[in-house]
């Protein structure tokens, strides 16, 4: 992997984590019978830049989480 790599693998790491976390939150919500509108949902983006301190101090925690990963988004169809 080069240096150039490693930036890019990183931001599409976090884009990654911020979808798992939306996704688990819009399935609590429907879980508790909030009606999701999908064309609300569609706005919501994984891509967040204003809360993201690019230099400094991260605590990369290498242990794997104790729950599983939630891939499924659960809608009212």
């Amino acid at each position: 992997m080069s240096p150039h790599e490693l930036p890019c693998q990183f931001r599409e790491c976090l884009i990654f984590h911020t979808a798992v976390d939306i996704t688990k939150v819009v399935n609590d919500l429907t879980a508790e019978d909030w009606e999701i509108d999908p064309v609300d949902l569609a706005t919501i983006t994984p891509y967040i830049t204003s809360k993201i301190r690019r230099f400094g101090i991260w605590h990369l925690d290498m242990e794997p989480p104790e729950q599983e990963a939630v891939g499924h988004l659960r809608t009212a169809a």
